[in-house]
C-alpha cells in the first residue's frame, strides 16, 4: 500500500492512499471503535492500534457503547478482531508504533498464548474471598506507576472480565466489585 504523507504545522496529518479499494473493518478491542483498513489484492492491512509488532495493544477501559451503563468487553472483542484477521492470511501488517509484523500466524498464537499466560497468573493472584480489581492490578502489576497505572488497570480489568465470561473467575455481588477463582479452581 502506497502512502505519502505531509505534516502541517498543526500536527495533523494528510495521507492520500492509492487508487486501490480497502476494506474498512471493524476490529474493536484496543478500544470499542477500533478499525482496520484491508486491501485484498495484497493482503495488507493498516491496523493502527490493533496489531503491534513488539506488544500487545492495551484494552482501554470504556463503557460499552450498546450499554453504556456496563464496561465494553475489551478482551474477548479483541480475541475475536485477531481471530477475524488472521482468516484474511494478511502478507503484512502494518501497526500504529513499530515495524510491519509479516507472520502474523506466528504473531496471533503468541498473543494467544500471552493472553492464556495472563489469565493464568491472574488466577493465582486472587484472593479466595475475593479481590477488587485494583487489588488485583497492584498484584499483577506492582511497578506500574502513574499514567502506566490507568493502563494496568485497564489490562486487569479486561482480563478480570474475560475470566468471568470464560468462567475461570467469578464476579461477587456486594457493594464493592469483588472477583475471585471459579470453585474447583482453588
Amino acid at each position: 500500500m502506497k502512502t505519502s504523507r505531509r505534516w502541517k504545522a498543526s500536527r495533523t496529518a494528510t495521507s492520500s492512499i492509492s487508487t486501490e479499494a480497502a476494506e474498512v473493518l471493524h476490529t474493536p478491542g484496543h478500544t470499542p471503535g477500533s478499525i482496520c483498513l484491508y486491501r485484498a489484492a495484497d493482503r495488507s492491512l493498516i491496523a493502527a492500534d490493533t496489531v503491534l509488532a513488539n506488544i500487545s495493544p492495551n484494552p482501554v477501559l470504556s463503557p460499552d457503547p450498546l450499554a453504556p451503563s456496563r464496561r465494553f468487553q475489551s478482551l474477548g472483542e479483541y480475541l475475536v478482531s485477531l481471530a477475524r484477521i488472521r482468516e484474511l492470511a494478511p502478507t503484512v501488517i502494518h501497526g500504529g508504533h513499530g515495524p510491519d509484523v509479516t507472520d502474523f500466524e506466528s504473531h496471533f498464537l503468541k498473543t494467544m498464548r500471552s493472553a492464556d499466560e495472563r489469565q493464568s497468573t491472574l488466577e493465582g493472584l486472587l484472593e479466595s474471598g475475593g479481590s477488587t480489581a485494583w487489588e488485583a492490578c497492584v498484584a499483577l502489576f506492582p511497578h506500574a506507576k502513574n499514567e502506566h497505572r490507568f493502563l494496568a488497570l485497564s489490562e486487569t480489568l479486561a482480563h478480570l472480565d474475560f475470566g468471568v465470561s470464560e468462567g475461570r473467575f467469578r464476579q461477587l455481588r456486594g457493594d464493592v466489585e469483588l472477583f475471585a477463582r471459579t470453585r474447583g479452581r482453588e
